[in-house]
């Protein structure tokens, strides 16, 4: 099988953005002389959420594609695909706390007054950016260890009924009534 393909430049553009943002946060301080500087992080920090989804949606992609690729019944080490979700879930995380800084900024009582419209803008960008993280890892392809763990002990927790006598109770009989139905309707079948 080929080796995975790279991360999409999408990926590596917010990874850099991340750094960078981050760095400008440490820099800007909450102060009426820096309010310039602080409405070009907000601008950056309200792209970060629409960008992010773009990102989600194309590493997502990639992981299906690599997946569909498969040969039925062949085996496949998901390391390299859960290295990629691990990645991706890093920088969506920095993203978060660039957005979370940018609202520590501007709520600083220096600022806060002047920029009371943006931190509502920003709290919305922190909303979907929360968001998108969810969504990625809920519906990417290849579960994490605590998803599949989770998913055992679901599964050890469950009553589950045995196919017969759930369709039993689907056609409302019991499951002797519904064996004589399957086996009236095998054996009306042979006979065709």
């Amino acid at each position: 099988m080929s080796p995975a393909p790279p991360m999409p430049l999408t990926y590596e553009m917010l990874h850099d953005r991340a750094d960078a943002l981050r760095r400008y946060a440490a820099q800007v301080r909450p102060t009426p002389d820096h309010l310039k500087a602080v409405r070009v992080f907000i601008r950056d920090c309200l792209l970060l959420p629409a960008d992010c989804q773009v990102m989600a949606a194309e590493v997502r992609h990639q992981a299906f594609d690599v997946l569909m690729a498969l040969k039925p019944g062949s085996t496949y080490d998901p390391t390299p695909l859960l290295e990629r979700r691990r990645l991706t879930e890093l920088v969506l995380d920095a993203l978060t706390a660039v957005v979370e800084a940018c609202i520590a900024l501007v709520a600083a009582p220096a600022l806060s007054s002047k920029l009371a419209a943006e931190a509502g803008s920003l709290q919305g960008a922190l909303t979907e950016l929360r968001r998108v993280r969810e969504d990625f890892s809920e519906n990417f392809p290849v579960p994490n260890d605590e998803q599949r763990q989770q998913a055992r002990e679901e599964h050890l927790r469950a009553d589950f009924l045995d196919l017969d006598d759930a369709f039993a109770q689907i056609a409302g009989c019991s499951k002797e009534d519904w064996s004589r139905r399957v086996e009236a309707r095998q054996a009306s079948r042979k006979g065709k």
